[in-house]
């Protein structure tokens, strides 16, 4: 699968990232897993298992496709709450389990999320709120009250971006002030004749809008970026920070594929959405503002 070729990809170039440097990373060093214990709510009662009478069927599927695939056993761990998951994922009782912010919280250390479910037009859209050199706004809290200009009403220029700017504390009453331009070039307008502080747009096309014509040709100069972040995501899968690598990055691979794979597995899975996604170390949170 192409998708999944390429989610591997950007796993590889993340792992190689992460390993460089004088210290080793604790993924690097930890053994091979012998076994993959996977934390479930809404199962029932009992200790981890390959099988038990009255799991769903997906369930038993799933842990068949993830054993054949990893070539070691896979179990479901029944879990009476998300708390109870981050526990014992924090206490290496079990190795993969769904966490939302709230249960990740206190685990965060040594815990991270690495895969979720794809929600809305393109998912978790990184948000980049930009001024110009001359702003005295310098971080995300100061753009509080300011006159805010996004570059379109559509739900990846307006809604989309909004999430972000709102997962970043950033007030309401201040979101729901802000005006919307026609397009980026708009907003960039706005923003150089001073009806304007800040523009709110996505990473992609604040990249479009900066590239120019030529390599001397610089539509962007003269602005600076103040934050740029992702919403955080409801919830996702989250493994300890020293899984070793190739696990993750395999875990990775048939996950992101299970929708074409296995789709019925997959509805089972990740309800409301046809993908599954990685997610950077910081997606439940909290926010990446600078």
């Amino acid at each position: 699968m192409i998708r999944a070729g390429f989610a591997l990809a950007a796993l590889t170039m993340a792992l190689a990232g992460c390993s460089s440097g004088s210290d080793t990373p604790a993924a690097a060093m930890a053994p091979p897993l012998t076994k993959l214990r996977i934390g479930f709510t809404g199962i029932g009662a009992g200790p981890c298992a390959a099988s038990a009478p009255g799991w769903p069927a997906p369930l038993a599927r799933y842990l068949k496709l993830l054993s054949d695939r990893l070539e070691i056993p896979v179990e479901a761990c029944p879990l009476a709450d998300r708390a109870e998951g981050a526990k014992k994922l924090a206490d290496s009782a079990i190795d993969m389990t769904l966490l939302d912010p709230a249960s990740y919280a206190p685990v965060a250390a040594t815990v991270r999320p690495f895969l979720t479910r794809r929600i809305g037009m393109l998912g978790r859209t990184e948000t980049v709120l930009v001024v110009t050199e001359a702003s005295p706004i310098r971080a995300m809290a100061q753009a509080e009250g300011k006159r805010l200009i996004f570059a379109g009403k559509i739900p990846v220029m307006w809604d989309e971006p909004k999430h972000a700017l709102r997962d970043a504390k950033l007030g309401d009453a201040t979101l729901n002030a802000g005006s919307a331009a026609a397009d980026s070039y708009a907003a960039m307008a706005a923003i150089r004749g001073g009806s304007a502080d800040a523009m709110v747009l996505h990473s992609a096309a604040y990249t479009r809008l900066c590239r120019g014509a030529s390599k001397s040709d610089k539509p962007c100069a003269g602005l600076r970026e103040v934050w740029r972040g992702r919403p955080i995501a409801p919830d996702a899968w989250a493994m300890r920070r020293n899984m070793p690598p190739d696990t993750w990055a395999r875990l990775v691979g048939i996950h992101v594929a299970l929708f074409a794979e296995a789709p019925d597995i997959a509805a089972w899975l990740a309800p409301g959405t046809d993908e599954i996604e990685p997610i950077e170390a910081s997606g439940l949170g909290p926010s990446q503002a600078k």
